[in-house]
């Protein structure tokens, strides 16, 4: 799988591409030809040359997602494909995710689920972390840009007042 970033092809400015190529031919590089292309955002791009399959769409995640301990946050990731994609996350570095009860859990729609938590329940790992999103078929995987999460504490009998001068 060979896989590269161009922002010269229109209406794809800061996406990823991903191709799995064969003995023929692309642009420039002789002896290959585009098979299937993959493109991480809200539309699909049509594949040049021989098609295997239907382009795969993936809708990224948020960049970011901040939310406080007494809300929780649930981070989309959705992925459709031919064959149909399975939707799972890992950390920055790349290793799976794993449950960890109470704090995180991954749903069958392929969100990733922080539950409210209190203060002292506070994981490093888990709730200032970086997560990628991985949608993998038989075609192969592509991955989301980082997601970074953090969360913040909800303090009791904290109140946001919206004050205006009086008029004399």
């Amino acid at each position: 799988m060979r896989c590269f970033f161009d922002d010269r092809l229109p209406g794809l400015l800061h996406s990823w591409v991903i191709a799995t190529i064969s003995e023929a031919r692309l642009g420039k590089a002789p002896g290959f030809e585009v098979q299937q292309v993959v493109h991480i955002g809200a539309s699909s791009v049509p594949a040049r040359g021989k098609s295997l399959g239907r382009p795969t769409s993936f809708t990224s995640p948020p960049p970011r997602v901040e939310f406080l301990n007494g809300t929780g946050a649930v981070v989309p990731c959705v992925a459709h494909g031919s064959p149909p994609p399975r939707v799972t996350w890992s950390t920055r570095t790349g290793q799976p995710l794993h449950e960890v009860p109470g704090l995180r859990h991954m749903r069958a729609d392929g969100s990733l689920v922080l539950p409210p938590f209190r203060a002292e329940d506070f994981k490093e790992d888990v709730h200032s972390a970086v997560y990628r999103c991985l949608a993998t078929n038989s075609m192969g995987t592509i991955g989301s840009h980082d997601v970074r999460v953090r969360a913040g504490e909800l303090f009791p009998n904290f109140f946001l007042l919206s004050i205006k001068k009086a008029e004399s």
